[in-house]
């Protein structure tokens, strides 16, 4: 009996190093995230983009979950032209958080400016649910075909 009794207290003095050094691991990497965020945005508003998108790479590797890295790295592909990697980056955003109206906003600009207007069409009849809840919801559906007219004419006679 009372060699159960130590072996559980042994055990239970183990578990309770390994949380601690655990613990500050976790602690460690969230500091070293954050870290590598403020210099990716400092990095970016200097105007250093290709740092900045080693940066923000690197943060996604670290938290791959937040929707908030992809979009930070959007930005940066978009300032750079590489409109297919910002895609890219906005879907795995919206991958993560599918109600993010800022993210699906960006989606829809984006996808018109590719002259993807079907798409676009969709993504801002999506959006259309989030933003008129509270207004006139037929405003909403003749804004989002006059957006998708616009973005026809834009990409065939332009």
């Amino acid at each position: 009996m009372l060699y159960v009794s130590c072996l559980t207290a042994l055990k239970a003095l183990l578990f309770l190093v390994c949380a601690d050094k655990i613990l500050a691991e976790g602690t460690e990497t969230l500091q070293s995230v954050g870290k590598i965020r403020s210099s990716a945005d400092l990095a970016f508003s200097k105007g250093e983009i290709d740092q900045a998108l080693k940066l923000w790479t690197e943060v996604i590797k670290l938290e791959p979950k937040n929707e908030n890295n992809f979009y930070k790295r959007f930005r940066v592909y978009l300032r750079q032209q590489k409109y297919r990697e910002a895609l890219a980056d906005l879907n795995s955003a919206l991958h993560i958080n599918e109600n993010d109206v800022n993210v699906l906003t960006q989606k829809a600009k984006l996808q018109m400016k590719l002259g993807k207007c079907k798409d676009a069409e969709a993504d801002f009849a999506t959006l259309s649910r989030f933003v008129c809840q509270s207004i006139n919801q037929s405003i909403c559906y003749y804004n989002n075909i006059v957006l998708t007219h616009v973005c026809m004419y834009l990409y065939v006679y332009l």
